[in-house]
Parts: C-alpha cells; sequence; structure tokens
C-alpha cells in the first residue's frame, strides 16, 4: 500500500493534495469525520496533517477545525460603511448612535449589522467622542472622523460640530438646460461645505424645492425623492435644497422642448 503525506494551514478553505491528484477525498473538520480512509495525525488549531490513502489524494477543510479551536476566518476585500442615524451636524453636547455595516463582497456573506463588534476611535477627541457601540457626543466646535475597525476592515465618517454650512448643489448630467423631449431624469446632489473645509453629503437630508412650480417637480415626498427630479414642461426654475436646520442651496434650471 502506498502512502502520501500531506499538511494544510486552514484559511476559510484549506486544502490538502497529495502526489497524484487522482482521486477526492473530503474531511469535514467541524465534524471531525472521515468520509474516506484518512487517518488524522493531528488536527491542532489550524493545522492537518494527515495521511492519505492510495495514490495522491486530495483533502479538503470543510469549515471549522477540530483540536478544540475555531480560528476567526479570513475575509478578503471586507468593505465597512460608517453612517450615522441623522444627518451628522450637531451642536455641543449632542449625541448620535452611528453604525458600521460589513459587506463581505463575495455573495456569499450577507451585509451585516457590526456596531457592537466593531472598535470605534475618533481623529480628534477634543471635538467628539465616540463610545463602544458607535455613540457619538460632541464635545466642541469643530470637525472629526469616527473610525470604526473590524475584522481588518475599516470604515470611516465625519461628524460636524456647532459649524454652519454653505450648500453646493450639483447635478448629473451635468448641466443648466434639459430637453424635456429626452425624457431623462435629472439627479441632484447637495453637500454642505463647512468654514474648516470639512464636507457632509446631504443629498438625503435636504427638502428638494423647485420654484416656480410645475417645470420640473421632485414628487410629493421631496426627501424620499433624493434629488431625483421629472421634467414637466418647457421653462425656467430654480431648485433649491435646504437643510432643517435652515441652509440652503439654490442651481437654476432651464428645460427646453
Amino acid at each position: 500500500m502506498n502512502r502520501a503525506f500531506a499538511s494544510g494551514i486552514y484559511t476559510r478553505v484549506g486544502e490538502l493534495r497529495g502526489t497524484c491528484g487522482k482521486s477526492v477525498q473530503t474531511f469535514d473538520l467541524s465534524l471531525a469525520k472521515l468520509t474516506q480512509p484518512l487517518r488524522p495525525l493531528s488536527l491542532g488549531l489550524g493545522l492537518l496533517l494527515g495521511i492519505l490513502t492510495g495514490c495522491g489524494g486530495t483533502a479538503r477543510v470543510a469549515g471549522g477545525v477540530g483540536g478544540g479551536g475555531q480560528p476567526p476566518p479570513v475575509h478578503e476585500g471586507i468593505v465597512i460603511t460608517v453612517s450615522a442615524d441623522r444627518f451628522a451636524q450637531l451642536a455641543v453636547r449632542e449625541t448620535d448612535p452611528f453604525t458600521a455595516l460589513a459587506d463581505y463582497g463575495d455573495g456569499v456573506i450577507l451585509p451585516q449589522d457590526v456596531t457592537r463588534k466593531a472598535t470605534w476611535s475618533t481623529s480628534d477627541a477634543t471635538v467628539a467622542t465616540v463610545e463602544k457601540g458607535g455613540l457619538v457626543t460632541s464635545i466642541a466646535t469643530g470637525s472629526a472622523t469616527i473610525t470604526a475597525s473590524f475584522d481588518g476592515a475599516i470604515g470611516t465618517a465625519t461628524v460636524v460640530v456647532n459649524q454652519k454650512p454653505t450648500i453646493g448643489i450639483t447635478v448629473n448630467p451635468s448641466g443648466d438646460m434639459f430637453s424635456l423631449s429626452s425624457q431623462i431624469h435629472p439627479e441632484f446632489s447637495a453637500t454642505a461645505v463647512y468654514p474648516d473645509n470639512s464636507h457632509l453629503d446631504a443629498t438625503y437630508d435636504v427638502a428638494w424645492t423647485a420654484d416656480p412650480r410645475g417645470i420640473l417637480g421632485f414628487g410629493v415626498d421631496s426627501t424620499y425623492q433624493a434629488g431625483i427630479a421629472n421634467l414637466v414642461a418647457v421653462g425656467k426654475t430654480t431648485v433649491t435644497a435646504k437643510l432643517k436646520t435652515g441652509e440652503t442651496g439654490t442651481y437654476d434650471v432651464t428645460v427646453v422642448p
């Protein structure tokens, strides 16, 4: 009887190959069972040593590991998205819960809320602090970057304290003239720009209107439309984006036949 020696290191899915690769043998570490005559010498954490019976079998790790431990999974390409519960423009001594969402990007693991699992930090604790679980407290005028770290990846978001912004508006497709016959839906976006040059995307946090009405519209619930407009009639109108705190930005639009 010929025997081949193999060893491997556990990642997410491990694989051990023999010398010929003519047959395939599976090994389920999570159940610590053998489905073929594979005789394990050791099932230590992260390490598999085995004897593959016959010429050049293949052993695959089907998840989990024996020997009393589960190593942390290795996720490549994970993206962490950090966001505030509301628009992150705070007065002094206000609090705002931030959340962290992990997107593994592999089509296998669904995006997960990792707010309570992430490690949180702030770039400037004199401006804003952050507690375990993502609760941000504003301290003094300025801006700070809030960071959530999880599984080797990081995500960031900005919090601005006690500053009044100017509102800039852009539109896609770019320009200030649109053809009614094109049947396109211009997409407006708003950015809050602060005295210290920090920026916040305000597109979903402003109320969108157009005056005079009847030329370009944003629907009944303008905030739900998030800047997506309908061309209604030929004419000129001014698009306005307004924050709840009163700051506004405007953009002049012309609709032609």
